[in-house]
């Protein structure tokens, strides 16, 4: 039988936590990016186990059919390339950590994995990334019952407390406040919480820490949108690479996407300059004596220099991501207050 599917919005909001709760965030984040990593090493290794087998390269060659593509996924399965294979492997990497990471937790890292693996191995993607040290990663759950959870306006996550450990040192209770005029958000938390997501994230140099409610149903109404006289009027959209045509019973427009979205170019270009710059004097064995790059591994230094630059555009990039979604966003609701019934045209956006 087919899962029951319900509608489901997200409502994020900031946490504020005080030093030693970040503290255990942290190190919470930390082994949640040893087991994404972890997994994502073991899918690769499948992955080439399936690329090498003789009878998949055999299959490659035949033209498509429903025979051939139940065959490839007979080897695949063999060789344990699949989501259920890889919630295997990620049990015994948990159970190290289970104080820290639940179950659910480290299942739901290990799909995403596999989802980068399985592009790659498609050819959807030409190379997958292991998650640094300093990069953004978020830790979600499959529901609210266990484990990471949200409940009676705290965010829960760790051990529960027994009769031993009243206490336990991983248990985090982290109570979720919205803002007391964000009347959209205490209208949100009134509805049912699915499963709970937590993101770390890298705002103007600092490490910043939100939570996401995944919640059942529709989001609220906003009091400052625009709403459509007749919901059931059509509008017919055509999306291209940098503009989108509208088309309504009232109006037809062409639109620039996030036409405010303007990178500062220059900036960049100065940005980049002095990295490279900075990056060839502190490791100079590493170029020819044509300034090109040397083949094969190599060890990098960098210095504070290079790193308060890397920062900085990392902090343009955010910025420019911010405002392109807030624009797209805001077209959006322009859109819905033309009508509701908006079809679009087939694209392949790839």
């Amino acid at each position: 039988m087919a899962r029951k599917t319900t509608p489901t919005y997200t409502l994020e909001l900031p946490l504020i936590i005080p030093v030693w709760q970040q503290h255990r965030l942290e190190k919470k984040f930390n082994i949640a990016r040893y087991v994404y990593n972890s997994c994502l090493g073991e899918a690769l290794k499948r992955h080439k186990r399936v690329k090498v087998d003789k009878e998949h390269r055999a299959l490659l060659c035949v033209p498509k059919s429903k025979e051939r593509e139940k065959k490839l996924s007979d080897i695949r399965l063999a060789y344990g390339f699949s989501e259920y294979g890889l919630h295997d492997f990620v049990r015994n990497v948990q159970r190290k950590f289970k104080g820290n990471i639940g179950s659910f937790e480290a299942q739901k890292l290990a799909t995403r994995a596999f989802q980068a693996v399985e592009k790659l191995h498609f050819g959807k993607a030409k190379k997958v990334h292991i998650k640094a040290y300093d990069d953004d990663i978020s830790v979600e759950n499959k529901s609210n019952a266990t484990g990471l959870r949200y409940a009676d306006g705290n965010i829960l996550w760790g051990e529960k407390p027994t009769k031993k450990q009243p206490k336990p040192k991983s248990r985090l209770c982290i109570p979720v406040v919205p803002k007391a005029k964000d009347e959209y958000a205490h209208l949100a938390l009134m509805d049912k919480t699915k499963y709970v997501r937590i993101l770390k994230r890298e705002v103007r140099g600092k490490v910043r820490f939100f939570v996401q409610l995944v919640q059942e149903g529709y989001p609220p109404t906003k009091r400052n949108r625009k709403v459509a006289d007749d919901e059931s009027k059509r509008v017919g959209i055509d999306i291209g690479s940098s503009t989108i045509a509208i088309s309504s019973e009232k109006t037809v427009q062409l639109r620039e996407l996030a036409p405010e979205c303007h990178a500062d170019e220059k900036k960049f270009r100065c940005i980049q300059r002095a990295m490279d710059r900075s990056q060839r004097s502190t490791n100079p064995q590493n170029y020819n004596e044509n300034s090109t790059t040397k083949k094969g591994r190599k060890t990098w230094t960098y210095s504070k220099r290079y790193i308060q630059l890397r920062r900085e555009r990392k902090e343009l990039f955010r910025k420019i991501a911010v405002h392109r979604k807030q624009s797209h966003e805001k077209l959006a609701n322009e859109i819905l207050a033309l009508g509701s019934d908006v079809r679009v045209e087939t694209m392949r956006f790839q």
